[in-house]
């Protein structure tokens, strides 16, 4: 799946690519009502479902086409299509965690 989006916020559109969240959870069984999302460096977030997979949440493995290297927001970051969605325009940098390594639903 393939997601336009300035990252960071009012920063430069950029092409993101990955599978959808939605079907990352779907693949692998995950069933609960918060996702919890860990960085390499302890750095977590928790979201309430089904928000992120509403928000069309993208486990982004590439940006503009080139893999993401650890140290350069990789192995996975998370990203939301901001620039081809009105209703998503408004939205914050918050919840896109970078360096993801762990993926925990309750």
């Amino acid at each position: 799946m393939k997601a336009n989006a300035d990252f960071p916020k009012d920063g430069d559109i950029q092409e993101f690519e990955g599978p959808l969240l939605a079907d990352v959870l779907k693949v692998a069984g995950a069933k609960g009502e918060m996702v919890t999302m860990t960085a390499l460096d302890g750095y977590a977030i928790e979201v309430k479902m089904p928000d992120p997979i509403d928000q069309g949440a993208v486990l982004a493995l590439k940006r503009n086409g080139r893999p993401f290297a650890v140290g350069d927001y990789g192995p996975t970051q998370i990203v939301f299509p901001r620039a081809e969605r009105a209703d998503l325009k408004d939205m914050p940098d918050d919840n896109w965690i970078w360096s993801i390594y762990h993926i925990k639903v309750e």
